[in-house]
């Protein structure tokens, strides 16, 4: 049986507990199949974040310095305080990023070296800055800096051991193991999409510029969109900034990135001071829907609200993360049932709506 949800775009401001209901739908895919599959899951699952890339852009970014050559991506750390990108564009970037990732998603998995898989993501990225104006930056470095920034993040990945590579992170996966999210097919496969988006702090609706899924959105192209419904992690920019200090730190012996990764307090608000997503919902004009233009084409995307506000029912599946079966009924319950009511009571009725609205 086919998938009622072929793309699942997971969207919501930093720490709203995004990888912790990833990790409790995988449980969920393993121990009650029969009830992943009523939320309109397929019986694979293929997964893309773009989370690794913004690791990447630090690790360029770290190595220039080190180098005594200027950052590319963002401005210059504050009394060791990372900072937002330099131009906001780069969300943009990102989205080219995990569109060129659904296109070739089924493509075979080339064999890479280190070396070629840092040369291959600067052409990659090179390829997605041309595409929203900002033009190329790696094919525009001199040979010999090119070499020392190559050489520099070779050193960055190979001097460390396991542990600290997974501890440092995904980033780096993006080098040892370029590609890892292919598969051979999309049947009966849904593919998860997951980013964070916001605006700075202070900001009214709508966003403007390359702030927030508004600019996103339509840069992940048809080939998503007309096959997207939306998940959103829903918490206050006060509920995302309070998790983000919480999860900054992992616990010992853990290495786990996905689960235990800081933003700084300045990106923090400069960047996801604000979420626009309730916004877009509500200017729709059609129920559990949101509204994308892109190339033209008027896509209605079929939105779930997962509400996470406060102390949220995610932290169990933190403080529990290598033992799902350990939760309690308490902890279960309000997962299962809120994700019941975003995918049951959501998605599937916004499905419904938007095909009656263009009909």
């Amino acid at each position: 049986m086919s998938p009622s949800i072929d793309v699942l775009l997971l969207i919501a401001l930093p720490a709203s507990g995004k990888s912790e209901v990833r990790r409790f739908l995988n449980w969920l895919q393993q121990r009650y199949p029969h009830i992943f599959r009523m939320f309109g899951f397929g019986e694979h699952v293929a997964e893309l974040d773009d989370y690794p890339y913004v690791e990447f852009m630090r690790m360029v970014d770290r190595v220039l310095r080190s180098l005594d050559l200027p950052p590319i991506f963002f401005f210059q750390p504050i009394e060791g305080e990372e900072q937002p990108f330099c131009d906001s564009r780069e969300w943009g970037v990102l989205a080219r990023l995990l569109k060129d990732d659904y296109d070739h998603i089924t493509d075979s998995v080339p064999t890479l070296s280190s070396r070629d898989a840092i040369y291959d993501l600067f052409e990659r990225l090179d390829r997605a800055a041309n595409k929203v104006g900002i033009g190329v930056r790696f094919t525009a470095m001199s040979r010999v800096d090119r070499s020392r920034l190559v050489a520099g993040l070779l050193d960055l990945v190979e001097s460390q051991d396991q542990g600290e590579l997974r501890r440092d992170n995904a980033g780096k996966s993006l080098i040892r193991r370029p590609y890892h999210w292919r598969v051979k097919s999309l049947k009966n496969t849904t593919v998860i999409v997951e980013c964070a988006r916001g605006g700075p702090e202070g900001a009214t609706m709508p966003l403007d510029g390359a702030n927030g899924y508004q600019y996103t959105l339509p840069l992940l192209g048809s080939e998503i969109l007309r096959r997207a419904s939306v998940l959103n992690i829903k918490v206050t920019p006060d509920d995302s900034r309070r998790r983000n200090r919480e999860r900054a730190t992992p616990p010992p012996g853990c290495t786990d990135t996905t689960l235990f990764h800081g933003v700084s307090e300045a990106v923090m608000r400069r960047s996801y001071g604000v979420c626009d997503l309730a916004h877009m919902i509500e200017s729709s004009g059609v129920a559990n829907c949101l509204r994308v233009v892109c190339d033209g084409t008027d896509y209605l995307v079929p939105v779930g609200i997962f509400d996470n506000c406060g102390r949220g029912c995610t932290d169990a599946v933190r403080e529990k993360r290598d033992n799902l079966d350990a939760l309690t009924e308490a902890e279960r319950d309000p997962l299962f049932f809120g994700l019941f009511r975003a995918f049951c009571l959501g998605i599937i009725p916004g499905v419904e709506a938007a095909k009656r609205a263009v009909a």
